[in-house]
Protein backbone atom coordinates (compact mmCIF):
# COMPACT_ATOMS: atom_id res chain seq x y z
CA UNK A 1 0.00 0.00 0.00
CA UNK A 2 1.16 3.62 -0.99
CA UNK A 3 2.18 6.16 1.54
CA UNK A 4 -0.60 9.04 2.29
CA UNK A 5 1.43 11.33 -0.24
CA UNK A 6 1.89 9.12 -3.00
CA UNK A 7 -1.97 8.59 -2.60
CA UNK A 8 -2.93 11.99 -2.43
CA UNK A 9 -0.69 12.88 -5.53
CA UNK A 10 -2.84 10.02 -7.48
CA UNK A 11 -6.26 11.51 -6.44
CA UNK A 12 -5.25 15.07 -7.09
CA UNK A 13 -4.33 13.74 -10.91
CA UNK A 14 -7.51 11.45 -11.45
CA UNK A 15 -9.27 14.84 -9.50
CA UNK A 16 -7.38 17.12 -11.91
CA UNK A 17 -8.29 14.52 -15.38
CA UNK A 18 -12.35 14.49 -13.88
CA UNK A 19 -12.01 18.14 -13.95
CA UNK A 20 -10.39 18.73 -17.64
CA UNK A 21 -12.72 16.06 -19.37
CA UNK A 22 -16.06 17.83 -17.77
CA UNK A 23 -14.37 21.42 -18.49
CA UNK A 24 -14.25 19.90 -22.32
CA UNK A 25 -17.55 18.29 -22.20
CA UNK A 26 -19.27 21.47 -20.97
CA UNK A 27 -17.39 24.01 -23.54
CA UNK A 28 -18.44 21.53 -26.38
CA UNK A 29 -21.98 21.94 -24.88
CA UNK A 30 -21.76 25.63 -25.14
CA UNK A 31 -20.24 26.33 -27.99
CA UNK A 32 -23.02 23.72 -29.82
CA UNK A 33 -25.53 26.11 -28.07
CA UNK A 34 -24.45 29.49 -29.01
CA UNK A 35 -23.98 28.08 -32.17
CA UNK A 36 -27.44 26.95 -32.90
CA UNK A 37 -28.62 30.31 -30.99
CA UNK A 38 -26.84 32.69 -33.33
CA UNK A 39 -27.52 30.14 -36.14
CA UNK A 40 -31.59 30.72 -35.09
CA UNK A 41 -31.11 34.56 -34.76
CA UNK A 42 -29.23 34.34 -37.84
CA UNK A 43 -32.18 32.96 -39.78
CA UNK A 44 -34.90 34.97 -38.10
CA UNK A 45 -33.77 38.17 -40.10
CA UNK A 46 -32.42 36.30 -42.86
CA UNK A 47 -34.38 33.28 -43.79
CA UNK A 48 -31.96 30.44 -45.34
CA UNK A 49 -33.37 27.56 -46.08
CA UNK A 50 -31.19 25.12 -43.94
CA UNK A 51 -32.59 21.23 -43.08
CA UNK A 52 -29.87 21.25 -40.43
CA UNK A 53 -31.85 23.42 -38.18
CA UNK A 54 -35.74 23.61 -39.02
CA UNK A 55 -37.35 26.97 -37.56
CA UNK A 56 -41.12 26.77 -37.36
CA UNK A 57 -42.32 29.58 -39.03
CA UNK A 58 -45.16 29.45 -41.51
CA UNK A 59 -43.52 32.16 -44.03
CA UNK A 60 -40.60 29.72 -44.82
CA UNK A 61 -41.46 26.32 -44.52
CA UNK A 62 -39.04 24.06 -43.76
CA UNK A 63 -37.53 22.53 -47.46
CA UNK A 64 -37.95 18.82 -48.44
CA UNK A 65 -35.07 16.78 -46.76
CA UNK A 66 -35.78 14.80 -50.05
CA UNK A 67 -34.09 17.60 -52.55
CA UNK A 68 -31.53 19.13 -50.22
CA UNK A 69 -30.76 22.57 -51.08
CA UNK A 70 -27.16 23.29 -51.85
CA UNK A 71 -26.13 26.69 -50.25
CA UNK A 72 -22.51 28.01 -51.40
Amino acid sequence: MGSFRENKKKRSRQLSAISLSATRTLREQLSAISYQLIRRSLCHRFPIPDSRFPIPDSRFPIPDSRFPITLF
